[in-house]
């Protein structure tokens, strides 16, 4: 089991993804927006992030750069999970530390399940 915290502000998606990984053993904490999220990677230290990018007060660029300038989150995956799958978007994830990439209208929650615990040391390769 794996802490993982959740930072969406979409409440059905945010719910779904905390829901599929709760069936599968792991601890779930979910944040509605970055701020909140940061604050709750600062708490639990979780062994895994799934961050939105683009939510209110802390967009997720600004809590993937305080995440990755903390030595002790540069190696805790992080799967963003963006509504656009232009490369642009896409490369500025990775250009601030994004692990991997989830697009919200093409995974669904098998996918989602499989990506997560591919990250997860004694789940899968990385």
């Amino acid at each position: 089991m794996a802490t993982i915290v959740v930072i969406e502000d979409e409440e059905v998606l945010r719910q779904l993804m905390a829901d599929e990984l709760e069936k599968r053993g792991h601890q779930v904490i979910t944040a509605t927006n970055g701020e909140e999220g940061w604050q709750a990677i600062r708490q639990q230290k979780p062994e895994l992030i799934l961050l939105d990018l683009l939510m209110p007060v802390m967009s997720g660029y600004e809590v993937l750069r305080e995440l990755r300038n903390q030595p002790e989150f540069k190696e805790t995956p992080c799967i963003v999970i963006s509504n656009s799958g232009q490369a642009d978007d896409l490369n500025r994830a990775f250009a601030y530390g994004a692990t991997d990439v989830l697009i919200k209208a093409d995974f669904d929650a098998e996918q989602l399940v499989n990506k997560v615990e591919s990250h997860l040391p004694g789940y899968g390769q990385t």
